[in-house]
């Protein structure tokens, strides 16, 4: 229900539940185990969406770990919020942020949604709707190739 919830802008009643979820999760399976890191990851993606970008990291990050312990695909899922979250973080910013933490901020998107690509290409369909979802991602924050003809201006 709480993912429910978060997919229709009800944000407050989201958390409420993720909160529950995560909670009986942890009772039930333990802190290290797929189920527990799933509530906890949405969490975080709910404080994500309020612009809460240290909460949402604190909570995403850990969660993504113990995913990647378990080789669990749904690993793409954590890797694409915290892309989400340095690019956020750039547009929240504005023309507050610095020229080093554009790039830095850049890089760990990138570095995050080029991990999402490969497991998404490593467990998933080719004409999967993950995978272009990544390299729509992606496509946005790399520079377009140049070509020959633009070489020689």
């Amino acid at each position: 229900l709480g993912i429910t919830n978060l997919k229709l802008g009800d944000y407050q009643t989201a958390k409420e539940l993720l909160i529950r979820s995560r909670i009986i999760h942890e009772r039930s399976f333990g802190t290290n185990h797929t189920q527990t890191s799933w509530s906890i990851i949405r969490l975080g993606e709910v404080e994500l969406l309020h612009n809460n970008f240290a909460e949402a990291e604190k909570l995403i990050t850990p969660a993504l770990e113990v995913l990647r312990n378990h080789n669990h695909p749904a690993r793409h899922k954590a890797l694409e919020l915290l892309g989400d979250l340095y690019i956020k973080k750039i547009a929240y910013l504005g023309d507050k942020i610095t020229e080093s933490e554009l790039k830095s901020y850049k890089q760990e998107a990138l570095h995050c949604y080029e991990e999402a690509l490969l497991i998404i290409t490593t467990h998933f369909p080719k004409e999967s709707i993950y995978l272009k979802e990544i390299q729509s991602r992606i496509a946005k924050i790399t520079p377009p190739p140049v070509s020959a003809s633009d070489k020689r201006l």
